[in-house]
């Protein structure tokens, strides 16, 4: 694994790694996701802290939320970007049992780097720090379908093939970490370790396993409390996942 560590004053620590495999021929899409990792913690941290009129942190629900920063940073990091490009889903091609018909439909983002295309599907979910485990939706799950949403643009992808140097797909998965508590004087007692195993975990339990992993660890200042129906939300930290596809060029 190649791993990294970054802190930035007043927005926190930043932790990456990435898979070995294709080392050499996936240079790009490393420095693309290591951007995108330290522009998703600077962005947010503009909307949070003790002076924001803010009830939630822009990660704090759900998936369409999440544009209120991802836009941005894409807008910054990228030669230009395209939220919603239209997409012919073939899904007929990812295995025979499909039951899904081949339709068209839209991809998350369409990002152009360095000359590369980036397709980008997002899914997002909680984690709750004090069980260590998902709400709801099984991240398992999402990740599955994140993966089937990838695989089933590579029409797309060749059409985009021709008009630069090549393709990736990727798919990220974003999972901010919380903790909620009805107490107005919570003590803030988050353990780095234990975030660290937490994102190793889930990691772990991706099939196919990612090929970046990242955890925001929020500074004290950032971390909340965030208030909702009397309820006090802390987050320490932003975990993600992601999966790439092979280089269609």
């Amino acid at each position: 694994m190649n791993k990294n560590n970054i802190t930035k004053r007043e927005v926190g620590k930043i932790y990456t790694e990435f898979s070995n495999s294709r080392a050499k021929s996936y240079s790009v899409p490393r420095q693309f996701l290591q951007k995108f990792a330290e522009e998703f913690a600077t962005m947010s941290s503009l909307y949070m802290g003790r002076h924001n009129i803010l009830e939630c942190p822009p990660f704090g629900f759900r998936e369409r939320q999440l544009s209120t920063v991802l836009s941005p940073i894409f807008h910054r990091i990228c030669d230009y970007h395209l939220q919603e490009a239209p997409t012919y889903r073939m899904w007929s091609q990812l295995s025979r049992n499909e039951s899904l018909m081949d339709s068209h439909g839209w991809t998350d983002f369409l990002c152009m780097y360095k000359d590369y295309a980036f397709l980008v599907e997002i899914k997002h979910s909680h984690i709750s720090y004090e069980s260590g485990k998902p709400d709801k939706h099984s991240v398992e799950h999402l990740w599955s379908t994140l993966n089937r949403q990838i695989k089933s643009a590579k029409t797309d992808s060749y059409w985009y093939r021709d008009k630069c140097k090549g393709v990736f797909r990727l798919g990220l998965h974003i999972m901010p970490v919380y903790q909620s508590t009805t107490k107005e004087n919570f003590e803030l007692d988050f353990d780095m370790n234990r975030l660290h195993d937490m994102l190793t975990n889930i990691g772990n339990k991706f099939k196919p396993q990612p090929s970046f992993l990242s955890m925001w660890s929020l500074h004290k200042n950032l971390r909340g409390p965030y208030i909702l129906d009397d309820r006090h939300y802390y987050y320490p930290a932003v975990s993600m996942a992601g999966i790439l596809t092979k280089l269609i060029d």
